[in-house]
């Protein structure tokens, strides 16, 4: 059979799957967390089945998601056994040896899926259109039967509960049993406990420094103890617990065991934060006999670790599962709920009731008083369709109006909306009377068969991982901004606004996301201040797309400018870095609506993740660390790519620069930096005065595949473009700016935060701290030339001299266009926030500000004081006249001569090893002057354009290579361990019989030209 409408095409056979042959059993679409192949990458993949009783050579047969190119990718020969079953990574990376991978990938959202035989003409079995995948649910072919699952929440978060600090042990186990009496205990709703803001809704705190038990009785009914197939709790706790289920032990964990366990115990481990408040599930469906109809009791003895602990959690969940098991006449296409990758699949459907898609998604936002028409095509599966029902929900109203429970009828019949009788379209229409401007309007599709079974569109698999409902929102045309309006709809505040979060719905540029995961972020100042910095989490396949020309994202971030009162120094200072040329997060301002009212100015900034890293041109399977240390080796890290790995080559690294010195450093130093993008990384923190990066606040990449180089990310820019977190001289904000402050009164000698070589350990950050690399970089002599001459650039091209007319300013032009973008909203923010601003006043300056009084500050005793500090106090040309007692000046190179010469010096087009990889051509600066040849290109026999920040100390050169791992292993030098520059890498390979190499600079200008004869012909 084929899985799929019947369908007919020109010029095509379609042979189905009764001649025995091979067939696709199952594809995943939306691979997040399952299988992952060889690279460690989550890719999708389709499994090829042999039902048959014969091998089955696979070799010219074909794969393809193109109805118009049925030979896209092609078999090797690979022979599959009687029975057997052959997994292939539908990745894009077209791999036919070992592990098999086509040339492409499968489309989350519904495309076709096809396997073709050798004549390139017969589909021998495929799917046709099939509907939306989703995350991590495999779809395919079932066996000969199918399994509808029912889910009962019998205890939810927030369910009604008692509890009980005990003084003795007189009440033994009496009270786990359904039967005791807990009318004198504390009453209230789950969590139990004391210090997780937004999860307790019973108090004990009462028991700390008394007793490390609590003693909770969470009562529920169950209607049919017998039905119930499957039994999960789920658990979120800190520090232990011990579940009873009517008396019977079902769970427990961190826990004493039998007798040991007493109403004065304590739990037998710590349990972190981070982890508590992550529900874990326990599978205890072994003992579902405790349950009976009627009243039933869950008792949780909770645990503390120590009787002065600082916190305790007891929340748990309590989920009752129903399996309907259904005898097909014949194999069904469907969602299979457990992917089974390599195997027999389960006869399990998620969807055996009518089959649901095309889904009205994303319709045109509705203007108010314009009702809101919704389709779905509907087909029956195993027994004629009885009803279809749209469900709706406006806003997070519960009435009947605005949300009935059981939806309003979708009609086929060709009458009101629905365009044409009887063609599978369902129709139905939400009327505009229900709904205002900004209200958010949801809707899932039900239908039912003459069988009872029932589907849903949207799935909703996981509560926590998938969407539930459809949506959009009503426009508002008194929204007049010119910035992206990012909408957000959220039932819990107060729940969104601390760090275990709850869930949201999104609307943002014609694209709705429900269900998705909000909490707040960021550190000292998390909570400290009213307007919040937020994290969104989407949905596993559901990624948010920020802009048409950029990948889509797991994850945002929609920072507060609360400490800025200018609202624009973290967006700015993204964009400085990206000038630099130090790949980093995109930010750009945005309006943020929550709930259909004005939220304020957000700064939206990319969460830096494998799309980042892809976007930016690495290597999305290089290691990203985030640092919260002043680089050690077992320095507090987090690392957020490759965790399949330990963090060994972080602390290589460390171990590398901090236990070594002298040559051996600077060798370390030459092997295992990105010194381009690592310049550009230190010169744009000094363009932006960066504050707050030595300790914290940035990444360290590693290219952990290719080069194995190691660069900086930046992070986190509210304390920028002179702002300083100034501590005890009024809180975390303040009005003081640090432009040209190489001494700060009080804070030592080494403290100079306004200084070029801010990082080192002579010059430090306001609050006295370093970073060993930086420094170890910057007392390297030749590294400390290379960064002069970048910073030198960065100054020219961006701050620009003193003197300059305002029209040619770059950075002031940039944040003129950036006030007209945002002034009108950034008035507003003003008087909901601050109106007037309750921080700030410092050195002189008036507490309360307007945004263009602030931007006023930015330029005139920012930049134009930053302008003179680097370009005249620092100046090559000012040592003898630097007067700031206690520092020494950075002597910043003059500007870069025009047209500087350059030349190449050796090559190697026949590396000895016989590996084409470890040649090399060298570019070699004669001049008494570092020279930044950012952008210059080697032309002709190979192509290369040099990274920006790459620069040629004086007298110094570079080796340009195809392969910088593969130069670096050459056995004779030029190589690896030498304290070579090297940079890849380039296009193409240097032939034997010669040829010829051009290098130019930016302009287009020739500035050095290699010709070589090569081998003679025949020579080996």
């Amino acid at each position: 059979m084929l899985a799929c409408a019947a369908v007919l095409f020109c010029g095509v056979s379609i042979a189905g799957g009764d001649d025995g042959g091979p067939i696709i059993t199952e594809f995943l679409a939306s691979n997040s967390k399952g299988l992952l192949d060889k690279d460690k990458e989550s890719s999708d993949w389709i499994e090829i089945h042999n039902p048959t009783g014969a091998a089955i050579d696979l070799g010219g047969w074909y794969l393809t998601d193109e109805l118009t190119d049925l030979a896209q990718w092609e078999f090797p020969s690979v022979v599959l056994p009687p029975g057997g079953y052959l997994v292939v990574f539908a990745s894009g990376k077209d791999e036919r040896q070992g592990e098999l991978h086509t040339s492409f990938s499968l489309q989350a959202d519904g495309e076709s899926m096809l396997l073709v035989q050798p004549d390139g003409a017969t589909i021998a079995h495929g799917y046709i259109d099939y509907p939306p995948q989703l995350a991590d649910i495999s779809y395919g072919l079932s066996s000969s039967s199918a399994a509808s699952q029912t889910e009962t929440v019998l205890i939810a978060e927030g369910a009604p509960a008692k509890a009980l600090i005990p003084a003795s042990g007189s009440l033994g186990l009496s009270w786990t049993a359904a039967s005791f009496s807990d009318a004198a205990w504390l009453t209230g709703r789950t969590g139990v406990g004391y210090d997780y803001p937004g999860l307790i809704q019973l108090d004990v705190g009462a028991m700390r420094n008394v007793n490390r038990t609590v003693y909770v009785r969470i009562a529920f009914d169950v209607a049919d103890a017998a039905s119930v197939d499957k039994l999960v709790l789920k658990m979120r706790y800190e520090d232990g617990f011990v579940a009873y289920l009517n008396g019977v032990e079902v769970a427990g964990e961190n826990a004493p065991e039998g007798s040991s366990l007493t109403w004065g115990s304590g739990a037998t481990a710590n349990r972190d934060d981070s982890l508590a408040v992550e529900a874990v599930e326990f599978d205890i469906t072994e003992h579902r006999g405790a349950l009976v109809n009627g009243r039933n009791v869950l008792a949780v003895h909770g645990l503390n670790r120590t009787l002065d602990s600082s916190d305790l959690l007891i929340l748990p969940e309590l989920v009752a599962l129903e399996v309907e098991t259904v005898n097909l006449s014949e194999t069904a296409e469907g969602y299979l709920l457990r992917p089974t990758p390599g195997a027999a699949n389960q006869a399990s459907l998620a969807q055996v009731g009518p089959m649901i898609r095309d889904v009205t998604e994303n319709p045109p936002a509705p203007a108010p008083g314009e009702d809101l028409v919704i389709t779905a095509r509907v087909t029956e599966t195993l027994a004629p369709i009885l009803a279809v029902r749209l469900v709706y929900r406006i806003n997070f109203l519960t009435d009947a109006q605005h949300a009935p429970d059981a939806g309003i009828a979708m009609a086929d019949d060709g009458t009101g909306a629905d365009v044409t009788a009887h063609d599978g379209i369902y129709t139905a229409v939400i009327p505009a009377s229900l709904y205002g401007p900004g209200d958010m309007v949801r809707w899932h599709i039900r239908a039912i068969d003459t069988m009872a079974r029932t589907s849903r569109d949207p799935l909703f698999p996981y509560p926590d991982n998938s969407p539930e409902y459809y949506g959009t929102i009503v426009q508002d045309a008194t929204i007049h901004s010119q910035l992206p309006v990012f909408y957000w709809f959220v039932k819990n505040v107060a729940a969104s606004e601390n760090t275990t979060g709850t869930r949201a719905s999104v609307y943002h540029d014609g694209e709705f996301y429900d269900n998705v995961g909000i909490h707040i972020r960021g550190g000292s100042t998390e909570t400290r201040y009213p307007k919040r910095h937020f994290k969104f989490q989407f949905n596993s396949g559901y990624k948010f797309r920020y802009a048409d020309d950029s990948p889509r994202v797991n994850e945002i971030n929609l920072n507060s400018p609360f400490s800025d009162k200018a609202y624009l120094r973290q967006n700015l200072a993204f964009e400085a870095y990206d000038w630099c040329g130090c790949p980093g997060s995109i930010a750009f301002p945005v309006r943020g609506e929550r709930n259909g009212d004005f939220y304020g100015v957000q700064i939206f900034i990319e969460e830096p993740e494998e799309e980042m890293l892809e976007r930016e041109g690495l290597d999305p399977r290089g290691a990203l660390y985030k640092m919260y240390n002043t680089f050690n080796v077992d320095g507090s890290a987090e690392k957020k790519t490759r965790r399949w790995e330990n963090r060994q080559d972080l602390d290589d690294l460390c171990a590398s620069i901090n236990n070594t010195s002298g040559a051996v450093r600077h060798n370390a130093i030459f092997d295992r930096v990105n010194l381009p993008l690592t310049l550009n990384y230190l010169a744009a923190t000094v363009l932006i005065h960066q504050n707050d990066h030595p300790h914290k606040n940035h990444y360290l990449y590693r290219d952990s595949d290719g080069s194995g180089e190691w660069c900086f990310l930046p992070w986190d820019h509210d304390l920028t473009w002179g702002s300083n977190w100034i501590g005890d001289q009024g809180g975390s904000y303040g009005d003081v700016i640090y432009a040209n402050d190489d001494q700060v009164g009080g804070r030592g000698v080494s403290v100079k935060p306004s200084h070029p070589f801010i990082g080192r350990q002579d010059c430090r950050e306001w609050n006295n701290n370093w970073n060993r690399l930086i420094d170890a970089l910057l007392n390297d002599a030749t590294v400390r030339q290379m960064y002069l001459r970048r910073l030198r650039t960065v100054m020219d091209e961006f701050l620009k001299p003193p003197g300059t007319p305002t029209s040619r300013l770059f950075i002031e032009t940039r944040i003129n266009e950036l006030v007209t973008l945002m002034m009108t909203d950034a008035m507003l923010d003003y008087y909901k926030w601050a109106n007037p601003w309750s921080w700030g006043g410092q050195e002189g300056y008036p507490r309360d500000q307007s945004f263009t009084y602030a931007v006023g500050v930015l330029k005139n005793d920012y930049l134009a004081v930053r302008r003179t500090h680097l370009f005249v106090t620092h100046s090559v040309d000012n040592v003898a006249n630097y007067k700031i007692s206690g520092s020494f000046s950075a002597a910043v190179p003059n500007a870069q001569p025009a047209n500087p010469a350059m030349y190449f010096g050796s090559y190697d087009y026949n590396p000895a090893s016989g590996n084409q990889d470890e040649e090399y051509i060298e570019v070699v600066n004669p001049n008494a002057y570092a020279v930044d040849i950012t952008g210059w290109q080697l032309t002709g026999g190979v192509e290369h354009t040099f990274l920006p920040g790459t620069v040629l100390p004086a007298g110094g050169s570079l080796y340009v290579s195809p392969n910088v791992r593969a130069f670096r292993s050459r056995t004779s030098g030029p190589a690896g361990g030498q304290g070579r520059f090297v940079q890849g890498n380039y296009n193409g390979h240097l032939s034997n019989q010669g040829e010829t190499v051009d290098l130019a600079d930016r302009s287009g200008r020739r500035v050095a030209t290699l010709t070589y004869a090569g081998l003679a012909l025949g020579s080996p």
